[in-house]
């Protein structure tokens, strides 16, 4: 699969550049347009099988066709298969991208990108990635931060967050309890915080307002939120003092077990263990000053 330049990746619309793996400088750069078929994944049987000789060359157990169906779904994943586009992944969701200079482009986390990780792209935010085994709790942490900001700005003086997740109906799922403890702490560290307490099942933390209520910049979730919208709608124009709604993380964006299991097939690794897509609702509640 040829390299890709990160300045043409964030440019490309979501569904082409949601998954991204770093390649080495070294990699191949066949520019020579390839339409996969599946018939190309089935070339050895047992009268053609290929030569004992080539199962000691990297070069055959890096090339997917070599690995039948399996190899022809991966392909089918990053975008090879019928793409007449030389490999080049532009269709599909996986693109390996040149490591060259890519910091300069793209947020990651500390520590990272690192060659032959999976980085899955922000739905919104299109220069962050975050690997693949996070993307989850990433997103959810952004979600509640937005929101929180958004409360804040508008003059919050009291909110209370009552966590739950739910998963098949059963309320209480692991991420929700275990999410709680990542947020404290972070919010305790926040200029905006007056104070901050955890009990079971709930948080709650106190702020001291600046200034008239108003929208903060750099929103990435508020427009496609309609409770959030209508709250500070109400707020700025009807002088609303008490805070009800809710924070929901109801969409998996295509990233799961399933997905992750599959690259990791393929040698790709995914940076840390895959935390799954839990459908979640925190409510929050509180006061305007």
């Amino acid at each position: 699969m040829p390299l890709q330049n990160a300045d043409a990746i964030i440019s490309r619309p979501y569904r082409d550049r949601q998954v991204i793996v770093l390649g080495h400088d070294h990699a191949a750069r066949d520019e020579t347009p390839v339409e996969a078929k599946l018939s190309d994944y089935f070339r050895h049987n047992a009268l053609t099988g290929a030569s004992p000789s080539l199962w000691l060359k990297r070069d055959y157990w890096t090339d997917s066709r070599n690995y039948g169906i399996f190899g022809y779904a991966f392909d089918r994943l990053r975008g090879r298969t019928g793409s007449g586009d030389g490999g080049n992944g532009s269709n599909g969701r996986l693109v390996r991208v040149d490591g060259a200079d890519i910091e300069r482009i793209v947020d990651f986390p500390p520590g990272h990108p690192r060659y032959d990780v999976a980085y899955v792209g922000h739905p919104l935010r299109p220069q962050k990635y975050v690997p693949m085994a996070n993307f989850h709790r990433a997103m959810f942490v952004d979600k509640f931060f937005e929101l929180t900001h958004i409360l804040t700005a508008l003059g919050a003086r009291e909110i209370s967050v009552n966590y739950s997740s739910d998963r098949g109906g059963k309320k209480g799922g692991s991420v929700g309890f275990s999410m709680a403890e990542e947020l404290v702490g972070k919010l305790e560290t926040s200029a905006e915080t007056k104070n901050v307490r955890k009990s079971s099942g709930e948080l709650k933390a106190t702020f001291e307002p600046e200034g008239e209520p108003a929208l903060p910049d750099d929103l990435a979730w508020y427009p496609h939120e309609t409770a959030w919208r209508s709250v500070a709608r109400s707020r700025l124009e009807g002088g609303l003092n008490t805070i009800e709604v809710a924070l929901r993380y109801e969409d998996d964006f295509g990233i799961n077990g399933k997905v992750a299991a599959g690259l990791k097939g393929f040698g790709i690794e995914l940076g840390g263990h895959f935390e799954e897509f839990e459908r979640t609702v925190w409510r929050f509640s509180g006061t305007f000053a």
